[in-house]
């Protein structure tokens, strides 16, 4: 996408420095982890790349708002956003499994810093009302 740029963890901080002092007062981010897999794993490991990011960020820069990505499909090995399994022959999305997957991916990151989360995935039925994450 022309004009976004991926960022190593080290820069976070004076980045986040920068917007903050240009008068942006929230950012969105997306993370790559360094492996995917057909469960979305690295979405919701504590050590996984958006919860350090969010470390980074907090701690050198904790007045701004950090909203995150609740979605699945930068951190699964065939792109989809939530868990695929047979379904009368078919391939298909999963819906509760994946609810389930975006309650984790949401509390992941809530107990790591973010402020908000924005829900990127939104098939038939997958939104519900906001619960626990």
């Amino acid at each position: 996408m022309p004009g976004q740029d991926r960022l190593p963890l080290s820069a976070l901080p004076h980045v986040a420095g920068e917007l903050r002092d240009l008068g942006i007062a929230a950012v969105l981010i997306f993370g790559i982890p360094a492996a995917k897999d057909a469960e979305a794993t690295p979405a919701f490991d504590p050590d996984g790349i958006i919860p350090r990011a969010l470390h980074a960020i907090r701690d050198e820069v904790p007045d701004l708002t950090l909203i995150t990505d609740v979605c699945a499909c930068e951190y699964t090995d065939h792109g989809h956003c939530g868990i695929l399994g047979e379904v009368k022959g078919r391939t298909e999305l999963l819906n509760d499994e994946s609810l389930a997957l975006m309650e984790k991916i949401a509390l992941a990151t809530r107990t790591r810093g973010r402020h908000r989360g924005s829900l990127m995935h939104a098939g038939w039925g997958r939104l519900r009302p906001p619960g626990r994450a």
